[in-house]
This record gives C-alpha cells, sequence and structure tokens, in this order.
C-alpha cells in the first residue's frame, strides 16, 4: 500500500544507527572546532619542521576529505568516500606540486614528464590510505562531538512513565491516528477506517473491571506531563502469566521517534515483568513493519514463526510475525545495564 500523507510514518520504530562522518549541515559551533583542528594540525606540523607546502598538501587533503563525507553518497558512506576524495585529491596536489616545481621554481632539471608519471603511479593507492586516515581523524572529531551532544539531550530528556489511558485522552489519540495506512500498521483489523470515539470508547470499556483483559496506557513525560506514546497490555491471562504487546504508537510528531519507542518498550516491559510478574510477552506484527521488528529484536524478542494472512485490512490480507520474551530473558537482558535502567529510572514497581 502506498503511503497516505506526506510522510511515511510507522507506530514505533527502532532508532538508526548514525555513521561517524561530516553532517551535511553544520552551525557555527563547528566551524570554531574545524577552525581549532586546522590550527592545532598545523602547529603540529610545524613543530617537525615540514614547510607550507606540505601544509598546504595536507590542509587541503583535510577540507577535500570532509567534503566528500558530507556531499558523496548522500552522506551516507563516509569511508567510501575519503578513499575515493584521497585517492582522486592526492595525485592532483602531487601533480600541482610537481608543475610549480619544475615550472616556477625550476627545482628539478630531469623531464618533468617522467616525475609525473612516476608520482602519479605511486600516489592514487597512498592517497586512499592518506583519504582513509584523514577522514578516520575527521569523522572522529565529530563522533566524540556527536556522542557529548548525546548525553547532553539524555541528561536533559524528559523522563517517561505510562499512566492509565482514559476517555478523556481519546481525542489526542485520534489526531495521531490520522490516515488509512497508519491505522493499519498500527491496529491492524481491531478498528475499522475511520477511526473515531464510538471505537475507542468500546475498546477502552474492556479495560475495565478487577481483572481486565486488557491494560491501556499512555506514555507521559514527568517533566512536562505531555503525552509522547500509547501501549497496551492485552490478551492477559493471569493463570498463564501472559500477555501481548499491543497497540504501541509513538506521537508521529516526535523528533526522536526511535528512541522514544525504545523507551515505551522498556516501559511496558517494566509494568509487565516486574509489577505484573509475568512468565511471557509476546507481540504480533506486520511482516513487513521491519523497524518494529528490529525494535522489538533489541529488546530480546525472539521470533516464533509467521502466520499467514492472518490480518485483513482495507480489502487485503497481510502475514503477522509472532515473537515473544521471557521473564527470565528480560531479567538476564536487564542485569548489565542495571546503573542505565536506575538512570533513565522508567518506572517497575
Amino acid at each position: 500500500m502506498a503511503p497516505d500523507g506526506p510522510s511515511d510514518v510507522y507506530p514505533i520504530e527502532c532508532p538508526v544507527a548514525k555513521v561517524a562522518g561530516v553532517p551535511r549541515r553544520f552551525g557555527v559551533g563547528v566551524l570554531l572546532i574545524l577552525v581549532t583542528f586546522f590550527a592545532v594540525l598545523f602547529a603540529f606540523l610545524r613543530t617537525f619542521d615540514y614547510g607550507p607546502k606540505v601544509c598546504a598538501v595536507v590542509g587541503v587533503l583535510f577540507v577535500g576529505v570532509a567534503a566528500g563525507q558530507s556531499l558523496l553518497f548522500g552522506g551516507r558512506r563516509p569511508r567510501e568516500a575519503s578513499l575515493l576524495v584521497g585517492a582522486l585529491l592526492f595525485p592532483l596536489e602531487m601533480l600541482t606540486l610537481a608543475v610549480y616545481e619544475h615550472v616556477v621554481e625550476e627545482f628539478s632539471r630531469g623531464s618533468i614528464a617522467e616525475d609525473i608519471l612516476v608520482g602519479l603511479f605511486w600516489s592514487v593507492p597512498l592517497g586512499a590510505l592518506f583519504g582513509y586516515l584523514a577522514g578516520t581523524l575527521t569523522a572522529g572529531i565529530f563522533f566524540v562531538m556527536d556522542r557529548w551532544s548525546n548525553r547532553r539531550a539524555q541528561a536533559t530528556q524528559a523522563l517517561i512513565e505510562l499512566q492509565p489511558f482514559t476517555e478523556s485522552d481519546i481525542d489526542t489519540l485520534l489526531t495521531w491516528v490520522n490516515s488509512p495506512r497508519l491505522l493499519g500498521l498500527w491496529a491492524g483489523s481491531t478498528f475499522s477506517d475511520p477511526l473515531d470515539r464510538p471505537q475507542l470508547e468500546r475498546h477502552l470499556r474492556r479495560a475495565s473491571g478487577q481483572h481486565p483483559e486488557l491494560l491501556v496506557f499512555k506514555a507521559v513525560c514527568k517533566d512536562t506531563g505531555r503525552t509522547i506514546g500509547h501501549v497496551e497490555l492485552s490478551r492477559i491471562d493471569r493463570a498463564m502469566r501472559s500477555a501481548t504487546v499491543s497497540l504501541a504508537l509513538v506521537r508521529p510528531a516526535e523528533t526522536d521517534r526511535g528512541e522514544q519507542s525504545m523507551a515505551l518498550l522498556r516501559a511496558i516491559l517494566a509494568v509487565a515483568f516486574s509489577q505484573m510478574k509475568l512468565h511471557r510477552v509476546e507481540v504480533a506484527v506486520l511482516v513487513s513493519d521491519w523497524r518494529a521488528i528490529t525494535c522489538y529484536k533489541q529488546f530480546g524478542f525472539i521470533s516464533e514463526g509467521v502466520l499467514r494472512d492472518a490480518i485483513r485490512f482495507r480489502g487485503m490480507y497481510g502475514d503477522q510475525q509472532i515473537m515473544s520474551i521471557l521473564r527470565h530473558e528480560w531479567l538476564w537482558r536487564q542485569r548489565p545495564r542495571q546503573g542505565r535502567a536506575q538512570k533513565h529510572a522508567f518506572p517497575e514497581s
């Protein structure tokens, strides 16, 4: 099915690992750091009595590699960009230097053609090596900057807690699920299009009573009180101590949807295993929703199989992948992350 809106929004998704390299856009702060880097680099070269020519060659190579990482391959393949720029730019620098030495300074009395041919022979592979080294150093700077920026963002990011979803939250949820595509990805055949308030009210009544078969939550930022997500525990079997994570959704307008999705799953699993002491939690996800599948796998969910044509939406059938995680598996994954879990302070009791 083609997207119904201008953006391809999925209910939850895994944060995409960033490739270390020069970003396509950066501000004044980054420019100041780069200027400082070049000042230190040239000071280092001058310490070992390298002349202006070497400084010029090194400076142009670093600038070219940085530009290549940012512009080539859409900024997604910085290593290949570094090798390519180095293999092309370094020979060109050597050619320019040879012409300058022969024509302007008359440095050599030999044949300029011979010097150029010999120089180009070894400068191409050597340039690729230098380009890779320059790219690694440049990317390392931005990698450190990105990690520092992420730590600051995590330190100031509002913590998430799960609160009961009530009828007063229905209108907010309706503004999120505003397209047939998103409704199908999020709820499958649970609701019919268009999603409306009566459907959600009937659904919410299933969560009432002393031992409901359904628990409905909204994810709220503690500091701001802003609702950023929705998730449910359905098919609760207290005798078997099992349940299903369903209708997980992060507010489509969120900028860090991947991180918020991970926080949402972390919180609901804490409720299931730490508070309710369940033994098994499963999830059924469309086989085409690879973003959600990747997210669940990162939490230790194991794929158990595929239900063929298990869901029907808008006249089309789709396969569902069944995944599950057991309590001892969840506990085992929590052990090396105790410090991290306490830092994020997601509710567990």
